[in-house]
C-alpha cells in the first residue's frame, strides 16, 4: 500500500503498490509530514505496519511512537533510538565511550565557551548541528577571526532547519574519504555489518554516487570498520537496518599509514572536468544531447531524427542540412561514431581514476537510457506543436525552414505553446541530461524529467485547446 500527493500520481513506485491512497495537497505539511492524516489511511486500509521510506518522517521519533501509539509497527528503530541518534552530540558521546574512534570534538557549546572550546579543537575546524543531518547546518572555520560570524549562522540555520539551536564544533579533515557500513540489529542487542559503501563523492554534503566495495578499503581496515560499526550500534541500542558513517583520513598525520592506497585518486571537480587543465566539460553526447549515427533501438532512433529535426540539422527527409556543418563545427553535437565514441573512451579514462571500468561504463549506460527516456517527452512535444503546423492550426513562422518548430530560435517564441516547447528543451531536458552525467539522479528526476512530463502535460492539453477552438461553430 502506498500514498501519493496529486504531484506524485505518475511515480513509477505507485505501479508496484497494491493499493494506492491519494493524499489530498502537494504542500508537505498537508500530506507526507501529516501524522494524523497518514495513521487514518493506515486505520482505513487495514495496515499493521508502516514503512517511512526516506525522507520527511524516516528519521521522526514523533512518528515511530504515534504509529505504536495507533497499534502499527513502524519499520524501523523505535522511538527513544531515533531521538538518541537524531541529538549529534549524544550519539557521539555514547559511541566515543564504546570505544568507537571519533574526531576529536566537543558536546554542545555556549557562546560563552565556544572560543575556547574551539582552540583545544584546533583549527581549521567544523561547527555543526546538534540536530542535524543531511548535510545541513555544516560552516568551515579555517581561523580563529571567523568564528564568532560563522556561530551565529550556524545556530540560524540550525533553529531554522532543525528547530534546535546547538551546536557542537569537530576537527575538519581536508581531505576525507566517506566510507559507511550497512548494520543490521534484532530487539535481543545482535548486531552484524554487511559491509561498507564509499560515498566520497559529493555535492553540497549530499552524497551522488554510492561505491561497494570503496577502492580505498583494504581487508583489514574492512575488519576494523566492521567492528567499530557493530559497536557503535550497539551502543545506541539500535534496532532494525542503519548506516554508521566515517571518515577516513587520507592525509594521516608523519609517521602514519594512509587510510586509502597510494594508487587510489580522490575525485575533485578538477579531476572530472579540467583532465587537461583546462574546462572542456565534454560527454559523449555533447553540450545538445544528440548523436548519430542513431540509435538502434527504433523509437529512440525516431526520437532522436524528430530531435534533430528540430535542431534544424536534417530536414523533413531525414538529409543533413546546412546547419548540420554549422552545429558539428561548433562541437556541440556527437554526428559521427568516432566523435562520439573518442569521448566515451575518454570520460572512461576519467573515471577509472576513482572507479573500476566495469562501474564507469555501466553508470555511463545508465545515462544514456536517462537521455532515451527524456527524448521520448521531447519528441512527442515536438510533433504535437508540428502537427499543429501541419494542420493549419498554428501558423509557422516564415524564417522556420521547415514544417518544425526550431529549437535553436528558441528567443522569439511566437506562442504560449512553442514557448513551453522551448523550455522544456533547453532547460528541462538539459537538466536532465546535466544531473545525469554529474551521477546525480535525484536533481535530474525531480528538475529535469519530472518537470519534462509536466510540459508534456501542459502541451497536450494546450493544443486540445487549441484545436477545439480551430474548429467551426455548428449555426
Amino acid at each position: 500500500m502506498a500514498v501519493y500527493t496529486p504531484a506524485d500520481r505518475d511515480a513509477p513506485y505507485l505501479r508496484l503498490a497494491a493499493e494506492a491512497h491519494p493524499l489530498p495537497a502537494d504542500a508537505p505539511a498537508e500530506s507526507y509530514l501529516n501524522i494524523p492524516r497518514l495513521l487514518e489511511i493506515a486505520r482505513r486500509a487495514g495496515a499493521d505496519a508502516v514503512h517511512p521510506g526516506y525522507g520527511f518522517l524516516a528519521e521522526n521519533p514523533e512518528f515511530a511512537a504515534a504509529c505504536a501509539e495507533a497499534g502499527l509497527r513502524f519499520i524501523g528503530p523505535p522511538a527513544a533510538v531515533l531521538a538518541r541518534c537524531g541529538d549529534k552530540a549524544e550519539a557521539r558521546r555514547r559511541v566515543a565511550a564504546a570505544g568507537v574512534p571519533v574526531l576529536p570534538g566537543t558536546g554542545p557549546v555556549t557562546d560563552e565557551e565556544v572560543e575556547r572550546a574551539a582552540a583545544a579543537v584546533g583549527y581549521p575546524l567544523l561547527i555543526k548541528a546538534v540536530g542535524g543531518g543531511g548535510g545541513k547546518g555544516i560552516h568551515l572555520v579555517e581561523r580563529p577571526e571567523g568564528l564568532r560570524s560563522a556561530v551565529r549562522l550556524a545556530r540560524g540555520e540550525a533553529q531554522a532547519a532543525f528547530g534546535d539551536p546547538r551546536i557542537y564544533l569537530e576537527r575538519w579533515l581536508p581531505r576525507p574519504r566517506h566510507v559507511e557500513v550497512q548494520v543490521l540489529a534484532d530487539r535481543e542487542g545482535r548486531v552484524i555489518h554487511l559491509g561498507e559503501r564509499d560515498c566520497s563523492i559529493q555535492r553540497r554534503h549530499q552524497k551522488v554516487i554510492e561505491e561497494t566495495p570503496s577502492p580505498a578499503v583494504d581487508p583489514a581496515l574492512r575488519a576494523r570498520l566492521g567492528e567499530a560499526a557493530v559497536r557503535a550500534a550497539q551502543a545506541l541500542g539500535y534496532e532494525n537496518a542503519g548506516t554508521v558513517e566515517f571518515l577516513l583520513d587520507t592525509d594521516p598525520a608523519p609517521g602514519g599509514s594512509p587510510a586509502r592506497p597510494e594508487t587510489v585518486a580522490a575525485p575533485t571537480c578538477q579531476t572530472c572536468h579540467m583532465p587537461e587543465g583546462d574546462h572542456a566539460v565534454r560527454t559523449a553526447w555533447g553540450f545538445l544531447a544528440v548523436r548519430l549515427p542513431l540509435p538502434e533501438d527504433k523509437q529512440w532512433a525516431a526520437d532522436q531524427t524528430t530531435i534533430l529535426q528540430a535542431l534544424g540539422v536534417l530536414d523533413p527527409e531525414g538529409k543533413p542540412t546546412a546547419r548540420f556543418d554549422l552545429v558539428k563545427q561548433a562541437d556541440v553535437a556527437r554526428l559521427t561514431q568516432e566523435d562520439w565514441q573518442k569521448e566515451r573512451e575518454r570520460m572512461l579514462r576519467i573515471c577509472n581514476q576513482c572507479h573500476s571500468l566495469h562501474f564507469a561504463r555501466a553508470e555511463l549506460e545508465k545515462g544514456d537510457q536517462m537521455i532515451r527516456e527524456a527524448d521520448r517527452l521531447l519528441a512527442e512535444a515536438i510533433r504535437i506543436v508540428a502537427d499543429l503546423y501541419k494542420d493549419g492550426i498554428l501558423k509557422k513562422p516564415a524564417h522556420y525552414a521547415y514544417p518544425f518548430p526550431d529549437l535553436l530560435a528558441f528567443h522569439d517564441a511566437p506562442t504560449p505553446i512553442e514557448q513551453k516547447l522551448f523550455v522544456m528543451h533547453l532547460e528541462h531536458r538539459m537538466r536532465t541530461f546535466q544531473g545525469t552525467f554529474h551521477a546525480n539522479p535525484d536533481y535530474a528526476l525531480w528538475y529535469g524529467w519530472s518537470e519534462m512530463k509536466r510540459a508534456l502535460t501542459e502541451i497536450r492539453a494546450m493544443a486540445e485547446e487549441l484545436r477545439r477552438a480551430h474548429q467551426p461553430r455548428k449555426r
